[in-house]
């Protein structure tokens, strides 16, 4: 099981190498990065840039025919996501409890498919980051109302190229779902006893866990520990490994990639803004090439984006480091932990129903 997983965390598939595909998103990003630094609100154009970065990753994806749906669903779901977790984020119970309901939801979500999957995870990563920025009465509407400019304007601009160049993106999240619950459906999630109820529930105390221990560990930068714990998040053993592994070796070598960076370049604000445009352009390319070689591109720019945004370069990587592993590890844990009483119960419903006849 090591070698197989050590394969596949390092096997490249370079014929899913789009460039030119990850060029349709690029302006969208520039656009919010330029705007925020002419009128001297950088803050809000970082807010604005990450959302057209989320919903990018939307054109690679199709939901029911429709190419636009996923960004447009996406974009909606992380601003509605961002302003319930600006609000949750000023108690630690709130937040826990609003953390764990958006995991459960995520996994229910995720057995309609791939597309819609994609669209759960983007508002539950929101969901997360907007907690470590708790924010009263009208103020909570801020962060997401920029998210979802920035998003709307990544739409805009891509379906622009697409009617331009009269091309699409190629879809690349139709991969028919595999795992111990593939064979589940939605409604599955309301019977105890399926393995969909189990995986939401493992879920919802898996991030509801990570969000409580930042929050009460007061760990800088800590919602990465949430937010690592819900993308490595799998049905199954071999899945989660697999994930979590991909992302911790990314991560490591992202984070070295950026103190490279920093080291030679000592990047001012224009020379962040275009790290920031070079790595993200790296993480839409390599996005279906390699999970592990597509994260450490995505970790270099959100080290870049946070220095942009004022925080010290330094401590951003040591702090996206050590959460982004101690997030992984948490999930793999609790897999454990949990797995075994999964299996289990799995096992006594398949021993007591009634086999099959010839």
């Amino acid at each position: 099981m090591l070698t197989e997983t050590l394969r596949e965390i390092l096997r490249p598939h370079w014929t899913k190498f789009h460039p030119r595909s990850a060029l349709r998103c690029m302006p969208a990003i520039a656009l919010a990065i330029l705007v925020g630094s002419i009128t001297g609100h950088a803050e809000w154009g970082i807010m604005a840039a990450s959302g057209a970065v989320s919903v990018g990753f939307g054109s690679y994806q199709e939901l029911g025919g429709s190419r636009t749906a996923p960004m447009l669903y996406a974009t909606l779901g992380m601003c509605i996501s961002s302003w319930i977790g600006t609000l949750a984020g000023q108690s630690i119970t709130a937040t826990i409890a609003a953390t764990a309901l958006w995991g459960f939801l995520y996994v229910t979500i995720s057995a309609l498919g791939p597309g819609h999957q994609w669209i759960a995870l983007q508002s539950v990563i929101w969901m997360i980051i907007s907690t470590a920025y708790p924010a009263p009465g009208l103020h909570a509407l801020t962060r997401g109302a920029f998210v979802l400019a920035g998003g709307l304007l990544q739409l805009i601009c891509v379906r622009f190229f697409w009617w331009a160049e009269r091309r699409h993106t190629p879809v690349m999240g139709r991969a028919t779902p595999t795992g111990a619950c593939a064979d589940n459906h939605v409604s599955d999630v309301l019977k105890p006893k399926s393995c969909l109820f189990l995986y939401a529930l493992r879920a919802a105390l898996t991030l509801g866990l990570a969000a409580g221990l930042y929050r009460a560990l007061k760990i800088p930068n800590g919602y990465w520990i949430p937010m690592t714990a819900a993308i490595v998040l799998r049905a199954d053993m071999r899945q989660s490994i697999t994930r979590g592994f991909a992302r911790m070796t990314g991560t490591i070598l992202g984070t070295v990639l950026a103190t490279i960076a920093a080291s030679l370049l000592r990047p001012g604000p224009l020379a962040l803004s275009i790290l920031i445009l070079i790595f993200v352009w790296f993480a839409y390319a390599l996005l279906w090439v390699n999970y592990a070689i597509f994260v450490v591109p995505l970790t270099a720019y959100v080290v870049s984006l946070l220095a942009l945004a004022g925080l010290p370069e330094p401590f951003v990587i040591h702090h996206r480091l050590l959460n982004t592993l101690l997030g992984g590890l948490i999930s793999l844990m609790l897999h454990l932990i949990f797995f075994g009483w999964e299996r289990t119960r799995l096992s006594r419903r398949h021993s007591t129903a009634e086999p099959l006849t010839p």
